[in-house]
């Protein structure tokens, strides 16, 4: 009988656990300018030999993403496969059926011309090969002459026909699909072209794709009419081309009754209004299955849609509303009949927003009571300006779903005394996770934040060091006096995330981090950037070993462990 060894005993998500760990510290190790995803997966090899779960959680590693290079044949492979891409021959059809993304490079005049179909052919087998990918992605350049262009693209859509059908037959259960310019393509309306034809072909051969994205700067030149039932549009662009904007609206609007995530990026306001509302018939579109709507608006204009009865709700099951520079409605209508699915909202506190979420009573006490995480962002720097202080800019946020376990406010930035406006935080004791961006803190606003949030276990702000609190006092004294402050309340504090440490600051960072660790018992974790990183952690070491803060080493060498 043979004898298993307690790792080969271990369950399935304990190996999933022992692999995330291994990456993430490769990933530590390797990091820097050159930094190659590949070496990260180094220290997974010897892994594979230790038994089959813990083979089989290695390859889900490796072979979540396969890569069919038509342009540069040498890299097709499992992409993230250490030491260079591994092919199919070389592993074995099993592990296709780990693949999630499947990434097609593609010269496009050989589609058009069908020369693809026989590579696609040759390089894969008959049988449906990747099971569960989900995601497939093409990335298209045009590797011919110019002057083939015409004879190419009058037999390219029975050729798409085929190619795409063949995808299909290698990946039957695709529901995400994106289309982008290789880096040398020569112009994004053949890709765009493209991009319909794969649409038009797709909805033909089933209704399951439920998502396309259109990539930065590809302009909207697909077949409208034969786009639609989507439940997942994402539209995000730099370019200012309002026609474009316009019929990515139609796409959108075709979909109303069936989508459920949009997101709408652009550097114009006006188009907004093609989106929600009808002009032809004055009257607004209904979307009825929509759970996450994303605005952003790159260019501010001060088009607002009209304001609406009060009976008429848009969006009744709405869970997650960002909207970054823009607001286009002139009353509530966004948070009408959603009270009980919107548990995830990012605003920016400009006057009008402050101004309508007043008017209309949007967060009453009783409103809204299953909003989990809110995100408040200030226009400008600093708090902003129809705001009299900080004092009032914290009380507006604060008021913003009273029950939310995690909150982020930009804004109250630097300068003055802020224990008038984090006072304010005591009366929200259910707070989980807190994040003030671009807030420096003191040590003794970090101390009291941990004392009066008892459930806070992950703050995120920037970092003034220890101030004055250790003039006139010994570092062993200080430090027996940080630790004389560890309470209970304090035991669910694990994490702190410190923005924008220069090196210049690190001696006195590293210092206000072990002071946090001394009075919080189980605080294990300071995030910082990972340019810096390593030279934060040999500092912190040091220190540790130092007179001041020697005596409490073994428990502050956790920090240490990542």
């Amino acid at each position: 009988m043979t004898l298993l060894s307690p790792l080969q005993l271990l369950p399935e998500r304990l190996v999933q656990d022992i692999v995330r760990y291994v990456t993430s510290t490769s990933r530590l190790q390797f990091e820097g300018i050159n930094h190659n995803p590949r070496d990260c997966g180094e220290l997974l090899l010897p892994l594979l030999c230790v038994c089959h779960n813990f083979r089989e959680v290695v390859y889900s590693h490796f072979c979540r993403q396969y890569r069919l290079d038509q342009v540069d044949k040498q890299k097709s492979g499992f992409s993230t496969w250490p030491k260079g891409p591994r092919r199919i021959e070389d592993l074995g059809n099993n592990a296709l059926g780990l693949t999630r993304e499947l990434v097609i490079y593609l010269d496009l005049h050989s589609v058009y011309t069908g020369k693809a179909l026989e590579e696609l052919v040759r390089h894969l087998s008959d049988d449906p090969m990747f099971p569960r990918v989900r995601r497939l992605t093409f990335i298209m350049s045009w590797l011919a002459d110019e002057r083939q262009v015409d004879s190419a693209e009058t037999s390219m859509e029975d050729n798409i026909g085929a190619f795409v059908q063949r995808v299909r037959q290698i990946a039957p259960s695709v529901n995400l699909i994106d289309v982008q310019p290789g880096v040398d393509s020569v112009g994004v309306q053949r890709v765009a072209r493209f991009f319909g034809n794969v649409i038009s072909q797709l909805s033909q051969l089933t209704r399951r794709i439920s998502f396309f994205s259109v990539a930065t700067r590809i302009p909207m030149e697909l077949p409208v009419d034969t786009v639609h039932d989507l439940v997942h549009f994402n539209y995000y662009t730099l370019d200012d081309n309002i026609d474009n904007h316009v019929r990515a609206m139609q796409v959108a609007r075709q979909s109303a009754a069936t989508l459920q995530y949009l997101r709408f990026n652009a550097n114009t306001r006006t188009g907004l209004s093609n989106l929600f509302w009808d002009s032809d018939s004055g009257s607004y579109f209904n979307y009825p299955c929509l759970l996450s709507l994303v605005l952003g608006i790159w260019t501010f204009s001060p088009v607002l849609l009209p304001p609406v009865a009060r009976g008429v709700v848009l969006f009744p099951r709405l869970s997650d509303l960002k909207m970054t520079n823009t607001y286009p409605f002139s009353d509530d209508l966004p948070f009408r009949g959603n009270v009980a699915t919107l548990r995830y909202l990012h605003i920016v506190a400009t006057r009008e927003v402050c101004d309508i979420l007043r008017q209309y009573e949007v967060f009453s006490s009783t409103s809204h009571s299953e909003l989990k995480r809110v995100e408040i962002e200030s226009p400008t720097d600093g708090i902003p300006s129809h705001f009299e202080s900080r004092e009032a800019y914290m009380r507006f946020a604060l008021g913003i779903g009273p029950g939310a376990l995690v909150r982020s406010i930009r804004g109250i930035s630097t300068g003055e005394d802020l224990s008038p406006a984090l006072s304010l935080l005591t009366s929200h004791s259910c707070i989980q996770l807190l994040d003030f961006p671009d807030t420096p803190l003191m040590l003794w606003d970090i101390e009291f934040l941990t004392r009066s949030l008892p459930l806070l276990s992950n703050l995120g702000c920037l970092s003034t060091g220890l101030g004055l609190m250790m003039e006139d006092i010994a570092l062993d004294e200080y430090a027996e006096f940080m630790h004389s402050l560890s309470s209970p309340s304090r035991e669910n504090f694990r994490c702190w995330r410190l923005a924008n440490v220069v090196r210049g600051d690190l001696q006195e960072t590293v210092e206000c981090v072990l002071s946090v660790a001394l009075f919080c018992p189980n605080f294990d974790y300071a995030a910082v950037s990972s340019l810096i990183r390593k030279e934060f952690m040999k500092l912190m070491e040091e220190t540790i070993q130092s007179d001041g803060f020697k005596q409490h080493a073994p428990r502050l060498r956790r920090l240490l462990f990542d």
